[in-house]
């Protein structure tokens, strides 16, 4: 697999605040280094799928326990905490909670209209310091906080509508993204930011000003914008991918920017969407866009990238290397063909999760080791998911 060296290039990117009839903290921030990801999504071994040893110790697979009160139908997003497995299940509107060995723990399922009941799941993120779990519903425009267990600390309601949303400490980390806000910024709108900032319930203040364009909903937004990396929490925008850190105060550090070479279109936010262009380019194949979130840890960075099929990709910090693995990944300790998306990346471990119905049938096929070969046999088609758990070297 070809090499690419990371290109660093000084950008001149200057972030002023939305100005309203409020009194804000107005907040700059210029002459920021981007470190820029290149990447060739032809780049690949077309021959043979990308075989996992090369960047990982060890694979375990970790079926989620299954009974008729403990079944989920469809698993939309997973954060992992204290070796614990915190899914949201987008068919029951609940939170899971499982253990590393795959036992349910518990769940918070409180879909109603009570004061400590949420209509609805539009997204959820924990407080990685603590543990509490924060599910905002867009029904109510209101974020829900509970311990780790389940159990109501209170809820705040939300002047936004909201595309993803973080918490850490006092701070709640709020990204509009594509979504008009006309109530918030009746005075300016369209002019208004994709990125705000509550400190205890108060504005702090808010980022990256455009001007909102209608054409902006019919581009597809994904909620997992925000990831962790040790105490700082990163965020990732799609249109024309880039990340930022978060600092101690909530305020955006440009870190990143992927390019992918094979664009000949690449849509912004700071320029007039041509709907019919990305239609075109992206038929051709000539549109390569970031796809979930994007995950850092001391040695690696990992994304996503969507180009008709997913494929994934990452970058060795210690020697400055871009590696595509291309859409097909080989767990070549277990001979199982991986799925490509990244379910979320810790500081040892990259996590991935299959449907049993999908191992099944590859079983049929293929030749697993005895180790996934015995574990397969005792699964049943509806099962809750396995996660893949898979340390990383």
């Amino acid at each position: 697999m070809r090499k690419i060296l990371y290109i660093l290039v000084c950008a001149m990117f200057s972030f002023s605040s939305c100005k309203r009839n409020v009194n804000i903290r107005e907040i700059a921030v210029s002459d920021s280094l981007f470190q820029v990801i290149v990447i060739d999504p032809d780049d690949i071994n077309r021959k043979e799928p990308f075989k996992i040893s090369t960047i990982v110790e060890k694979i375990e697979y970790v079926p989620l326990q299954t009974a008729d009160t403990v079944l989920m139908g469809k698993m939309n997003k997973l954060i992992v905490w204290n070796d614990q497995f915190y899914i949201w299940d987008q068919l029951t509107e609940a939170i899971f909670c499982f253990n590393s060995k795959g036992q349910f723990l518990h769940k918070i399922h409180k879909q109603g209209k009570g004061p400590d009941e949420y209509p609805r799941i539009y997204d959820f993120t924990m407080d990685m310091t603590t543990g509490d779990i924060y599910i905002y519903s867009d029904m109510s425009k209101t974020i829900y906080a509970y311990t780790e267990k389940g159990e109501f600390i209170r809820k705040m309601e939300s002047a936004f509508i909201l595309s993803s949303f973080g918490i850490q400490g006092n701070y709640t980390y709020y990204y509009l993204g594509r979504t008009p806000n006309a109530d918030f910024y009746s005075e300016t709108f369209p002019e208004q930011c994709r990125y705000v900032v509550m400190e205890n319930d108060e504005f702090k203040h808010e980022q990256l000003k455009y001007i909102f364009d209608d054409k902006y909903l019919q581009i597809p937004s994904s909620r997992n914008v925000f990831s962790f990396y040790k105490d700082t929490m990163l965020l990732v925008e799609y249109l024309k991918p880039e990340i930022y850190s978060i600092d101690s105060i909530g305020r955006l550090r440009p870190k990143y920017r992927i390019e992918f070479l094979t664009n000949t279109y690449s849509p912004s936010f700071n320029e007039e969407i041509d709907l019919e262009r990305m239609e075109s380019e992206k038929k051709n194949g000539n549109l390569t866009t970031l796809f979930n979130a994007f995950f850092e840890t001391d040695d690696y960075l990992f994304f996503n990238y969507a180009r008709g099929i997913i494929g994934s990709a990452y970058v060795n910090k210690k020697d400055r290397t871009i590696h595509n693995m291309g859409y097909f990944l080989m767990d070549d300790f277990n001979q199982n063909s991986l799925p490509s998306v990244i379910d979320f990346v810790d500081e040892n471990y990259m996590y991935k999760s299959v449907e049993p119905a999908s191992l099944i049938r590859r079983q049929l096929k293929g030749n697993f080791s005895p180790y996934l070969d015995g574990m397969v046999e005792n699964m049943r088609e509806f099962d809750n998911p396995v996660i893949i758990k898979i340390k990383l070297k």
